[in-house]
């Protein structure tokens, strides 16, 4: 019995090998925003950047000349199309606290809801659809 819910569970989300990488990735991701927050004390997000290929931690905020600054490099061309905050904390797949606000984070319930999306999304992206076939099955 055991073996075939696992067995239906994998068969609905995509390969073990697949979520485990997936899975691996979105954890250094969120260790690197973690590490970022404490460092520097601003919100990190994590996105998916399709040029890199790979997930990246970006704070909203305009800082002069940083590179990890998602205005900075909106603003530079880098990214299509422009978000606001709460949009790009929507699109995201994980978000550290904010310094005003410490007590609202990627906790519980939403990070496992961000971490499922980001499996689906990476699952998606390599048999070659992207964040577009994502949002319209949802």
């Amino acid at each position: 019995m055991f073996l075939k819910a696992l067995r239906n569970l994998f068969s609905q989300r995509g390969s073990a090998s697949v979520l485990l990488r997936a899975s691996i990735l979105y954890k250094k991701a969120a260790d690197e925003a973690e590490d970022n927050y404490r460092k520097t004390g601003h919100r990190y997000f994590v996105i998916y950047d399709p040029a890199q290929r790979k997930l990246i931690t970006l704070t909203y905020d305009l800082y002069r000349y940083r590179p990890d600054s998602y205005v900075y490099l909106s603003r530079r061309g880098r990214f299509p199309h422009a978000l606001t905050r709460n949009e790009f904390k929507e699109k995201c797949f994980y978000y550290t606290p904010s310094r005003n606000f410490p007590e609202r984070r990627c906790r519980g319930e939403e990070y496992r809801e961000k971490l499922l999306r980001w499996q689906r999304y990476y699952s998606l992206c390599l048999h070659g659809r992207g964040w577009e076939k994502v949002h319209s099955d949802e």
